[in-house]
């Protein structure tokens, strides 16, 4: 097989042969249209200042002008086409080649205050894990995305996930092709407002009230009928009168209604293409096949209705012509337009709601299978249908470090054996590994691969207490924000939920004394609820007290430099060479 770096360069040439010959044809055309109106220009000077021909050869270079820029418009589409298509392509190679942070959303705006673990493990901001998983164009494919990282599912939902993600996974045309459809979605449709125009109660009066409508109109065209035949043109004068005091009775309602409608027409326009992609589609997974399935239920497609109401938009939009600025009001066409877009919100608003949520799943799956497609060193998990807690890897590494240079290590955790306490001094990878336990969970829960050579685990609830710090907003001390989640943490277990927790320096914001007694009583607390997890700390006092598996972070010192190996050994911290570090830089310190 092709690695995804040869297959992405193979088709980003091919996308650049593509883009090359459109470009040439784009300029083909504009010298071809330029000749075009320097013939008509001889002709005209021939027919009507010579008068040595027929004005009637006039109408050559016209529908030859008219057919060039026909065609000139589908080469500028295909040109247009084949330059996302090499955007495309180029994202992914700089995605290969980890040129990826700082490009598209960090996703910050969906994490939540207090989450258990979202902040902890980094994973919105920049550079971090949100950013390099995400392809979503919309709100509502980033919003379904960030909530399947912020919140496990069930072990079921997450292999209907993981199926539908291995066919997107292997087919690059049609993730290309969503890609384009979507290329002009650019995060613009705003879902909330979106689905509260669409279930909204109707904002004009009820149906029976446009055949008054029509009833003006009629009076009107047999006023004018009368007044011509009979030349009593008071008549048609006394039906306008009261038409337009009609009109201006209901004038608000209409407004808002054809304004409703033409926003909304334009939002729901923008992904229209995307969705008819979906309904034409014949998938094998079973998640994917259910997205289409709701969407082709209810009768004519959701491309098809969003169509009818970018027909209706038009027609709004028409109105601001200068002709028909006279013959609108004539008609009551902005009143006709009014009860229309309300009849459609009727017929369809309920189903915009399925439809936003169709989209934001096949776009957080559409991000996943990139993902996994991009990464075929990571591995798929291992779902343990028991139901005490469990994870086991082998060879974990953080995902978001170079692969070349990332130090792997492995390590099990389960109920026979919940409590894993790791030593050593700072920098030494302590916090990291629990980032990298921390990620696996979360990428695996999303429906993700994940970077290990092997991992085995239950559905596990990530509890973490790793970056916790003071709030001046607040007026919370690191200590006391310690403590907040550690009650969180605790909370979660209590509640029968399959908890992992990870805790890196457990109450190192207090003094020796109640660290250790705080220290047991969590530990404590967390093992009578059943949960699995690991505490870091370089206090090894805290392994007298800690009653659990020891392993440990070692580094040593070189010439006046530490250095670390990153590699977690069994057993408690052998030594500490803070004093030796301490004394190479010259700090005034005495052992005795």
């Amino acid at each position: 097989m092709n690695s995804p770096r040869e297959i992405y360069q193979s088709a980003l040439a091919e996308r650049h042969r593509t883009l090359s010959v459109a470009i040439q044809r784009h300029e083909q055309f504009g010298y071809l249209r330029l000749a075009l109106v320097a013939l008509f220009g001889y002709i005209a000077w021939q027919t009507l200042y010579l008068a040595a021909w027929s004005a009637w050869l006039l109408l050559f270079p016209i529908a030859l002008f008219v057919a060039a820029a026909s065609v000139h418009t589908r080469v500028l589409q295909r040109r247009d086409r084949a330059a996302s298509s090499v955007r495309y392509f180029e994202l992914g190679v700089a995605r290969l080649d980890r040129k990826w942070m700082g490009v598209g959303s960090d996703g910050l705006a969906w994490q939540p205050a207090g989450h258990l673990y979202a902040g902890d493990l980094d994973l919105f901001g920049a550079g971090n894990l949100f950013q390099w998983m995400n392809r979503a164009r919309t709100r509502m494919g980033e919003s379904t995305l960030a909530n399947w990282m912020l919140h496990p599912t069930s072990v079921a939902e997450l292999q209907l996930r993981e199926e539908a993600v291995r066919e997107l996974a292997a087919d690059i045309e049609f993730r290309e092709r969503m890609y384009l459809v979507s290329d002009a979605v650019a995060a613009s449709v705003h879902p909330a407002p979106l689905r509260r125009w669409a279930e909204a109660p109707p904002g004009m009066p009820p149906a029976s009230w446009h055949w008054l409508v029509w009833g003006w109109n009629g009076a009107l065209a047999i006023g004018l009928t009368l007044g011509n035949a009979t030349g009593l043109w008071s008549i048609p004068l006394l039906v306008i009168g009261g038409m337009a005091s009609f009109g201006m009775w209901l004038r608000p309602r209409v407004l808002e209604a054809l304004y409703a409608a033409e926003a909304a027409a334009d939002e729901l326009a923008v992904f229209s293409a995307a969705l008819a992609l979906l309904e034409e589609r014949p998938f094998q997974s079973a998640k994917l096949q259910a997205i289409t399935a709701t969407l082709r239920a209810s009768g004519p497609p959701p491309s098809v209705r969003i169509r009818r109401l970018a027909r209706l938009a038009v027609w709004i939009t028409s109105r601001e012509h200068p002709a028909m600025r006279i013959i609108g009001p004539l008609m009551m066409l902005g009143t006709h337009l009014a009860f229309a877009a309300d009849r459609w919100r009727a017929e369809n608003g309920r189903l915009v709601a399925t439809w936003l949520e169709a989209m934001g799943e096949t776009e957080a799956l559409l991000s996943l299978a990139t993902f996994a497609f991009e990464n075929p060193d990571f591995v798929w998990p291992e779902w343990s249908e028991e139901g005490a807690p469990a994870f086991d890897g082998e060879e974990l590494r953080h995902p978001l470090l170079n692969p070349q240079t990332a130090v792997a290590n492995s390590l099990a955790v389960s109920h026979a054996d919940p409590f894993v306490l790791v030593s050593g001094s700072n920098m030494s990878g302590k916090s990291t590994f629990l980032r990298t336990l921390g990620l696996a969970v979360v990428m695996a829960h999303a429906g993700a691969p994940v970077a290990a050579r092997r991992l085995r685990l239950s559905r596990l609830v990530v509890g973490a207490s790793i970056s916790t710090h003071d709030s001046l907003q607040e007026g919370a001390s690191r200590f006391f924000a310690e403590i907040t989640r550690l009650r969180d943490i605790l909370a979660l277990a209590d509640s029968g939920e399959p908890t992992l927790f990870l805790l890196d320096e457990l109450l190192s914001g207090t003094n020796s004394r109640d660290r250790r007694i705080g220290a047991e009583g969590v530990l404590r607390g967390l093992r009578e609820r059943g949960a699995i997890g690991l505490v870091t700390t370089h206090d090894l006092a805290l392994a007298e007290v800690a009653r659990a598996r020891q392993v440990h972070f070692a580094d040593s010192l070189k010439d006046g430099k530490i250095h670390f190996d990153y590699r977690m050994m069994p057993g408690v911290v052998p030594g500490s060479n803070g004093l030796a570090l301490m004394h190479a830089l010259g700090l005034p310190v005495d052992e005795r």
